[in-house]
Parts: C-alpha cells; sequence; structure tokens
C-alpha cells in the first residue's frame, strides 16, 4: 500500500454528523453536534475497509457570508 496523505485520509461531506462524529465531537465540546447542515468529516485509513473519523468541521452558510468551526 503507498502511504502517502491521499490514500490515508479522506475528507467527505456527509448529511449527519451525529452518526459520524457525535462521540468525538462529544469528547472535544461538551455537547451535541449541529444537527442543521454542511458537515465535513476527515476519515483515517485505519485498515482496508476500515475507517476512523479524526476530525470534524461544520459550515453555516448566511447571506454571503460561511461560518465555520
Amino acid at each position: 500500500m503507498n502511504a502517502s496523505i491521499d490514500n490515508l485520509i479522506r475528507v467527505e461531506q456527509v448529511a449527519e454528523s451525529e452518526f459520524y462524529v457525535g462521540d468525538l465531537f462529544r469528547r472535544s465540546f461538551g455537547g451535541d453536534p449541529p444537527d442543521y447542515p454542511r458537515h465535513f468529516v476527515a476519515f483515517y485509513k485505519a485498515a482496508r475497509n476500515a475507517y476512523v473519523a479524526i476530525g470534524y468541521i461544520h459550515f453555516t452558510i448566511i447571506d454571503d457570508l460561511c461560518l465555520c468551526g
């Protein structure tokens, strides 16, 4: 297996933050993740068919602004 970053980390937009990062978010921020759209999750490929969520960012679009956190 080629160990480049492109083969180990993948960022995907997901529809439901709770399913993918609920536990990670609560450990990091002490509350539930947002339940409204624009969630992006970074996944680490731990094994051939095993991915682990290692990062999360949420975007909120308001008029001409995009807030993220």
